[in-house]
């Protein structure tokens, strides 16, 4: 494990770290932040990465801060759930991350895939998310300038990826085979009006129940958005009905809650309307 200075990662600071009693022996572990500082606002469970021997690292709490830019801090928990399986591997293997290359990330995927948990395998899907987080990190200390031709785009790096233009990172052993590429099947019509009939029977939360199905066959956002939506947040009747008639949409800004942002999202009229 590479050490760096704290002064590289003013991101946090005041941090206090809330977890169960630590054993001697334990490998790379996760802490996360109970009141910390992360560049300028006070974040609960922000993630660091706890080497062996009780040193942060470093090089993952910086790319930690780097992803906070556009990914909601529950998704950085995910990544690093990731990156401290693959920094504990290299602990087993006594390697840097400058040894790694395509031979050792076979392996590495390998061996998450025959590992039990909960008394099951891991799964297809689950080794390729960690792959697809650890080649991404890869890729980053490269352009960053803490490896050298560890992960880039042509064949005198150890790992060799694609890069597309909004920035994601590709790598074969990231491809999950086992998923089912048939496309999904919009709702019909008639299976909405099913479900609906399944909802509350009061009025007014039977026109919430409905006007959430609504948005959700109609614009497609996520549940948790769509509980989240704030009725001032709906255009007034009259811009809706001056939408309708136009024959265009309407623009709703909606919290997203994969990275955290507030987006314009156009719907229909129909369903912009304050009903309740």
């Amino acid at each position: 494990m590479h050490e760096r200075s704290s002064g590289c990662c003013r991101g946090i600071r005041e941090a206090e770290v809330c977890i169960p009693s630590l054993k001697t022996g334990v490998m790379a572990h996760i802490r996360l932040t109970k009141n910390g500082l992360v560049n300028g606002d006070v974040v609960k469970g922000f993630p660091l990465i706890i080497a062996a021997d009780y040193s942060v690292d470093w090089y993952a709490l910086e790319y930690f801060l780097h992803l906070k830019r556009t990914c909601a801090v529950s998704s950085i928990r995910t990544y690093a759930g990731h990156l401290v399986d693959f920094v504990g591997q290299l602990e087993v293997d006594k390697k840097s991350f400058e040894a790694v290359d395509e031979r050792w990330l076979e392996k590495y995927k390998k061996s998450i895939k025959e590992r039990a948990s909960s008394g099951k395998k891991n799964t297809e899907t689950y080794a390729c998310q960690v792959i697809r987080t650890v080649v991404a990190y890869c890729y980053w200390l490269d352009t960053k300038g803490y490896a050298q031709l560890l992960c880039g785009v042509t064949e005198e790096y150890a790992i060799q990826v694609d890069v597309r233009d909004n920035g994601n990172v590709l790598h074969p052993l990231a491809i999950d085979k086992s998923a089912d590429k048939r496309s999904a099947l919009a709702p019909r019509s008639e299976w909405i009006e099913t479900v609906k009939r399944y909802g509350p029977t009061t009025d007014t939360a039977s026109k919430k129940f409905d006007l959430m199905v609504d948005w959700y066959s109609s614009a497609g956002p996520r549940a948790h958005e769509i509980c989240l939506l704030l009725k001032a947040r709906l255009p007034s009747l009259e811009a809706a009905r001056r939408a309708a008639v136009d024959g265009r949409n309407v623009s709703i800004i909606l919290n997203k809650t994969k990275g955290g942002t507030d987006e314009p999202l156009p719907v229909s009229p129909l369903i912009g309307v304050p009903r309740i």
